[in-house]
């Protein structure tokens, strides 16, 4: 059993939202990869009613998830974001679900990861040039 409160997103929600979007994409890519007006225009978007879920426990948001249809398109958009992969997995099953109430079934996915390696130093690897992005900078260094 969770210890989430869950409920429908508003449009009030932006801020948490980016906050939470932004700390996620800086510990996978280096750099916020949604700004404050694309969180915006999502929650404009999208049917807050029905596809779209936040979590939080206690005060802070840790999760959030929604589904949106691409136009009149047979695809699908699912994204889920949480700081707990418990948080993680509650969305997932939760969004997928309002999904496939629609018709919608899974055809492929993307994920970003991330994967510390130890002991390499980047630069020291033979041909190789190393981009990377750093929170609050809009150039890679290198």
């Amino acid at each position: 059993m969770n210890e989430f409160d869950i409920r429908r997103p508003d449009r009030a929600d932006a801020m948490a939202v980016h906050e939470l979007v932004a700390e996620h994409d800086a510990e996978v890519i280096g750099k916020p990869d949604w700004t404050f007006q694309d969180i915006a225009d999502t929650l404009a978007e999208i049917d807050l009613a029905n596809d779209a879920w936040v979590l939080h426990a206690g005060d802070r948001m840790v999760g959030w998830g929604y589904a949106q249809r691409k136009g009149m398109s047979d695809n699908v958009d699912i994204d889920v974001q949480a700081r707990d992969p418990e948080a993680a997995d509650l969305l997932w099953d939760m969004v997928r679900a309002a999904a496939g109430a629609r018709g919608f079934e899974p055809a492929t996915g993307f994920h970003r990861m991330r994967i510390d390696h130890q002991g390499v130093e980047w630069a020291s690897l033979p041909g190789v040039t190393v981009d990377r992005g750093a929170p609050g900078r809009d150039d890679p260094s290198r």
